[in-house]
């Protein structure tokens, strides 16, 4: 599935060794590790004072660094893919693809692939910093190995949907703010109907209610999911919210993949041929029908 996607192999070798994906990678890395050690020394410091830790402190920490992470990815990733396929375009580059022997889904399922595989990397390479929280306990390995795999789906999510602006828009530019709308919208305007309506299901497209979610499983805050996420109105769905983790990354990844086929089915440049073939037939059947009659 990897190896042998020619697009894949293609944006591994000039994507994953540019400079921009090492400054992304030490860029991120650089923000978690001051803000993880700023809060480690607040966390601490009241050993030395007061003689005392303060536990409260190490438990925000994990919550503001697994946030940290969303947020990065939420702002990277669907710059970098709105522009696989229209920067193609601008490049006169996508015309040689399609006539290729290269199908429309491998050329998008290689651009995702190679935006996946940046996600993983970035996430795994922020495993140190985040293993800070393990100095005092409190968090298992398992719960910091959870989070990673939340963030990774996530950013297959959101890059699905800069890969779907990528192909309707014709300009970078446009494409770039194509996808931030559509983070806008699936991550405010959810927020938004449930608030004004109670209709809580439709927040299994949020990403950032997954992370919600996710912390205050682990943290076993009960409240905090419940009032910050749907503000006291979804109080009857104790099983969605007790599986809202499971089922919220489950709805995303069926979301991501239905965007990426309606994306090779726009990106075809024969998506319109069977129409047209089909209206031709009935044009001719109605002019030899009109023949007949007079």
């Amino acid at each position: 599935m990897f190896k042998g996607n020619p697009i894949y192999k293609k944006e591994v070798r000039t994507g994953m060794r540019t400079a921009r994906a090492a400054a992304l990678i030490i860029g991120f890395n650089t923000i978690l590790a001051i803000v993880a050690f700023v809060m480690f020394y607040n966390a601490t410091k009241g050993i030395t004072n007061m003689g005392a830790l303060d536990y409260s402190g190490l438990t925000e920490l994990y919550t503001v660094m697994a946030y940290i992470e969303f947020g990065i990815i939420a702002i990277v990733v669907p710059a970098i893919t709105a522009g696989a396929v229209v920067g193609e375009r601008e490049r006169q580059t996508l015309d040689v693809m399609l006539a290729s022997k290269v199908s429309s889904f491998s050329i998008i399922w290689g651009k995702m692939l190679s935006c996946a595989q940046l996600v993983v990397i970035v996430c795994m390479s922020s495993l140190p910093v985040l293993s800070i929280v393990f100095i005092y306990g409190g968090i298992r390995i398992s719960n910091l190995l959870v989070l990673l795999f939340a963030v990774i789906c996530i950013g297959f999510y959101f890059g699905s949907i800069g890969i779907f602006a990528s192909c309707i828009c014709k300009r970078t530019t446009t494409a770039v703010i194509a996808a931030y709308l559509g983070m806008v919208v699936v991550v405010g305007l959810t927020g938004g109907v449930v608030y004004v309506t109670g209709i809580f299901n439709i927040m299994l497209l949020n990403p950032a209610a997954t992370i919600v979610g996710l912390v205050g499983e682990q943290l076993e805050v009960e409240s905090f999911f419940e009032d910050l996420l749907f503000y006291g109105i979804a109080r009857e769905g104790k099983r969605q919210i007790e599986n809202w983790t499971a089922l919220s990354i489950t709805v995303q990844m069926l979301f991501s993949a239905m965007l990426l086929i309606v994306s090779a089915w726009i990106l075809n440049p024969l998506k319109f041929s069977l129409w047209r073939r089909l209206k031709r037939l009935y044009g001719k059947r109605k002019g030899q029908n009109e023949n007949v009659t007079d």
